[in-house]
């Protein structure tokens, strides 16, 4: 049997188990199997809301704008005491205004008045340079962020929380929302487990930031995403994604963000069209989101509809090449468009060489549309290369190595990878359970396979077989 990648999804959250095939037939008659979508890692090249860091830019702004207005104060500050002088100058001179008379002020009480006016402009000066340099801080740390430059934006966000006196309680909260974010990234980055130090200190830091302040829609959008994704609380991230949406319904990201929670996690494909309509409101030209909810449309059995949105997808990314294997794949399966499905698989690889899925299924349609198993050959190794946990590559690669090649040694190795990738799948197991009866020649482990045991090491062949 052969088992086809389903179309690729940017952003979905981690699902290692694809999902059961209860009614999958026996291994010579199996039908082509789609696979859970693509699971992308969410530092997500695709996941506008972490990618773009809103709130490291609205929080810069809001910074460097606080600096600013505090110099404008100062000059109009300046500009009344210039004015005042004059008025002294005039006085000294003897020429007061007219209207105004002078009245005298005693000794200690005039010196008095100086010295506060004198602390206070000192102390102006003192926060206006504060400001000033948090917001140089603030921008090096999150330009070296947006390069994945982690220590060095850690070090200049370090510096700007330790200037005193502090800014608002707004551009503080933005600040460590976005060290946050780059704790997160690390944790994606590294392949961290969700209790380790790098993670939990991005928790406390987006829970500081949310205290400080808590109208601050952005760290709850990212804190939404850490939960998802590396510590998977889904409960816990559906309650930020609709908190930040609350706040600021307007953020594409998000509600495309929360959309993918509500498809995959949730299992509400009605929820999740909703939040995908809202999200393509908008942001109409975002073609991850369109391709995501062509791909919604896709698994909905909603074919024309997705075709639809992943020609839009593709006339605003051409070379996007998730929508361009999304919809060979639709040409493949529901149109029998051969030729074109073969174009546009060639296009999605030449856009993005190590894409597993596109590698996958171009070998499977050459497989069993074309009989070029050479070719298909080298489709399924480059994909398993890319992505060695690459299930349908390893189980199809398994399977033409046992009915093309007869290499059973090499086929149960994949066999055995395949499972090892998909534990729960059930036309896998079916598969190999197949292979140790017919080819082993061992009922005993067939039906504890079959019954659901783990995969089993390698059984020397018999005698003759290679």
């Amino acid at each position: 049997p052969a088992q086809e990648e389903a179309p690729a999804q940017e952003e979905a959250p981690v699902q290692e188990e694809a999902p059961a095939q209860e009614e999958a037939p026996a291994q010579e008659e199996a039908p082509v199997q789609e696979e859970a979508p693509a699971q992308e890692a969410p530092v997500q090249e695709e996941a506008p809301a972490q990618e773009e860091a809103p709130a490291q830019e609205e929080a810069t702004a809001e910074a460097t704008e606080e600096a600013q207005e505090h110099q404008g104060t100062e000059k109009a500050q300046d500009a009344a005491e210039e004015e005042e002088e004059e008025v002294s100058e005039e006085r000294e001179a003897g020429t007061p205004k007219k209207g105004q008379p002078e009245e005298a002020v005693p000794e200690a009480e005039a010196e008095q008045k100086t010295e506060e006016t004198s602390g206070r402009g000192k102390s102006d000066e003192k926060a206006d340079r504060a400001r000033q340099l948090f917001a140089i801080a603030y921008e090096e740390g999150n330009k070296c962020l947006k390069e994945r430059r982690f220590p060095e934006a850690e070090r200049y966000y370090l510096e700007a929380l330790a200037i005193e006196p502090p800014p608002s309680a707004q551009a503080t909260s933005s600040l460590l929302a976005n060290y946050a974010l780059l704790m997160q990234n690390k944790s994606l980055v590294e392949g961290l487990e969700s209790d380790n130090p790098t993670t939990q200190k991005a928790v406390q830091l987006y829970l500081q930031a949310i205290e400080t302040d808590s109208k601050n829609s952005e760290a709850m959008a990212n804190y939404a995403l850490l939960l998802n994704y590396v510590i998977r609380d889904f409960e816990g991230a559906e309650e930020y994604y609709k908190k930040s949406i609350e706040l600021n319904p307007k953020k594409a990201g998000v509600l495309y963000n929360y959309a993918i929670l509500l498809e995959n996690i949730k299992k509400q494909p009605e929820k999740a069209e909703e939040y995908y309509l809202k999200a393509i409101d908008k942001d109409p030209t975002n073609p991850v989101i369109l391709c995501n909810y062509g791909l919604l449309l896709y698994n909905s059995e909603n074919f024309y509809k997705a075709e639809a949105y992943y020609i839009m997808a593709i006339d605003q990314d051409p070379n996007y090449a998730t929508a361009l294997g999304n919809y060979a794949l639709l040409l493949e399966n529901i149109r029998r468009d051969y030729e074109g499905a073969e174009q546009y698989y060639k296009r999605a690889i030449a856009a993005q060489p190590a894409n597993a899925n596109a590698l996958a299924n171009y070998g499977l349609m050459l497989y069993q549309v074309k009989r070029d198993w050479k070719s298909a050959e080298q489709l399924y190794r480059d994909a398993i290369r890319v992505n060695p946990k690459n299930a349908n590559a390893l189980f199809n690669y398994a399977v033409l190595l046992e009915d093309t090649k007869k290499d059973y040694n090499n086929a149960q190795a994949y066999y055995i990878m395949a499972l090892d990738a998909a534990p729960t799948d059930n036309l896998i197991r079916r598969a190999y359970s197949n292979f140790l009866r017919n080819v082993r020649k061992d009922e005993n482990q067939a039906t504890l396979l079959a019954s659901g045991k783990a995969p089993l090491p390698l059984a020397p062949l018999p005698a003759g077989k290679k």
